[in-house]
């Protein structure tokens, strides 16, 4: 039997960046007992949680606890609401406020139940605490589910996907180390799971190389501090939390190998026990719809969210924690979200996962969709609401977009290929002129073109005839030293590279263009 070692990718490195960028999370009052079994054994009697006291009183101290997040003053309610407990993925933090705008809207209660939410006191806790039924759902990525059942044969499914975009990989600056290739000799620090040395192993092999061309270190979650100090080439991160950390703390563009280009996606979910959720399915159908409904409200009303969110969590930066909800609400969207509503899941993208876990020796039997997911649980309603828009850095932080707001129009360089061309009337087309457009409407400037030539674009650029360059670059170490790339795009068929490249010198201004093409090129997936 192999140890669980199943880590939540996405709840693991907000970890590092609410370390990093804020106080930990008040304290709040001690939840009931729970303790943290590796396992849940059927036959193990297990004590049902009771409601946590008004008046707070210490954890055993030998036991430690979930720590249960404070409950809001409730308003008089016409029917008795039925509780649901839940354990959330790790401490309160803005990319959750779902969770808090189905509260304090009251979404919660108009399904009929009252949320009760418990802290957990590790990374494992809510699979345990789940499948042990000392809470009825908890939140987590999808190896968690898939190796808890495969490994241990814990009683839990997803009810719901949340976040079907996986943004997790690894780490690095561009211009030391361009393509996997280059990593050969260099030194990285892994996450140790299972699963985070699948992916990283598959990272290496998309470069011609194995764990033996490399030096593999455990920092723990301390990831990014021994990356910025030369310790390590590279860390595994997530794209706009590591990532962005070590991109505005270095000044230096940061970006990432991702994982969902060389493997499938590893989502971030709502998962039940099976056996509660059989028993009680209108009480686990409520949870999964008041949760979407918090969801497609935080989506249409980022600001209020983020009221809400800081109410309830005061130390926390208020425009940090729009920004961190601009950054992360893309995630929530995938290519069949807008037909499907939020929280469907894809079957085929979790019989991809199971495959790829099975194919990587790492799952003791090979389960079934059918036992780790399902989609009976997700509301009869349809809710769906279209991103956000990005973040936009401060006037006063970023001199080119102060540059050309002063101006009025975005100068984007294009050159014909992978992305441009020209149509019979010979003017430009293609997805490098979409990508120019969405910039500039973004700002709120005119779009002007400027013809360029792929041998000369990133001449021309560095040159300051353009704001940005929008051609098939190839990402090499000579081109990334030269210019920042705001993004590259793999296609997955011909592999091509696509580059959108701005001048070095401006982290705010390379972000905001790699936020946004990342945003509206996912939207088109």
């Amino acid at each position: 039997m192999k140890e669980l070692k199943s880590w939540l990718a996405v709840a693991l490195t907000l970890v590092v960046a609410l370390g990093l960028i804020v106080a930990c999370a008040p304290e709040a009052t001690p939840a009931p007992e729970v303790e943290t079994p590796t396992a849940a054994p059927a036959e193990e009697e297990v004590e049902e949680p009771t409601a946590v006291p008004e008046e707070p009183t210490a954890a055993p101290e030998e036991e430690e606890a979930p720590t249960a997040v404070p409950e809001e003053e409730e308003a008089p309610a016409e029917a008795e609401l039925q509780k649901v407990l839940v354990t959330l993925d790790w401490v309160p933090n803005e990319y959750q406020n779902w969770l808090w705008v189905g509260m304090d809207k009251g979404f919660y209660a108009e399904e009929g139940i009252e949320v009760e939410f418990f802290v957990p006191t590790n990374v494992e806790t809510a699979l345990t605490a789940v499948s042990a039924g000392r809470t009825d759902v908890g939140l987590s990525i999808s190896a968690d589910t898939i190796i808890g059942v495969a490994n241990q044969d814990m009683p839990v499914k997803v009810v719901s996907t949340i976040f079907p975009r996986a943004i997790s990989g690894v780490m690095r600056f561009p211009d030391e180390v361009a393509t996997p290739a280059d990593m050969k000799g260099t030194t990285w620090s892994v996450v140790n799971s299972d699963t985070e040395r699948l992916f990283f192993s598959k990272v290496l092999e998309s470069g011609g190389l194995t764990e033996d061309d490399v030096e593999i270190v455990d920092t723990g979650f301390d990831l990014v501090p021994p990356f910025l100090i030369g310790r390590v080439s590279g860390a595994t991160s997530t794209w706009g939390v590591e990532q962005w950390l070590a991109q505005n703390e270095s000044r230096r563009r940061v970006v990432q190998f991702d994982y969902a280009d060389v493997g499938p996606q590893n989502n971030f979910n709502i998962m039940a026990n099976t056996e509660w959720a059989e028993a009680n399915p209108e009480l686990c159908k409520a949870f999964v719809a008041g949760s979407l409904k918090g969801l497609k409200y935080a989506m249409e009303n980022p600001e209020e969210a983020r009221d809400i969110f800081i109410a309830r969590y005061p130390e926390f930066d208020p425009m940090e924690s729009l920004a961190w909800w601009q950054n992360f609400a893309i995630g929530f969207h995938a290519s069949y979200t807008s037909d499907k509503g939020f929280g469907w899941s894809d079957e085929s993208e979790w019989q991809a996962l199971i495959d790829f876990f099975d194919e990587g020796g790492i799952l003791d039997r090979k389960p079934t969709v059918d036992e780790v997911v399902t989609n009976e649980y997700l509301p009869d309603d349809y809710f769906y609401a279209e991103a956000p828009s990005p973040w936009i850095p401060e006037p006063g932080t970023s001199p080119v977009i102060d540059a050309i707001n002063e101006a009025g129009n975005l100068r984007v360089g294009v050159a014909e290929g992978v992305l441009v061309s020209k149509d019979a009337s010979g003017e430009f087309a293609g997805p490098g002129v979409e990508i120019a457009q969405w910039t500039a409407d973004a700002l709120g400037v005119e779009l002007e073109l400027v013809e360029s030539t792929s041998d000369t674009i990133v001449d021309d650029l560095v040159a300051g005839k353009f704001d940005v360059a929008v051609s098939g670059l190839d990402p090499t170490i000579e081109v990334q030293q030269a210019v920042d790339l705001a993004t590259f795009i793999i296609d997955p068929d011909t592999k091509t590279r696509t580059g959108v490249a701005v001048n070095k010198g401006d982290v705010d201004w390379v972000h905001f263009v790699d936020l946004l093409i990342q945003v509206k090129w996912w939207s088109l997936q």
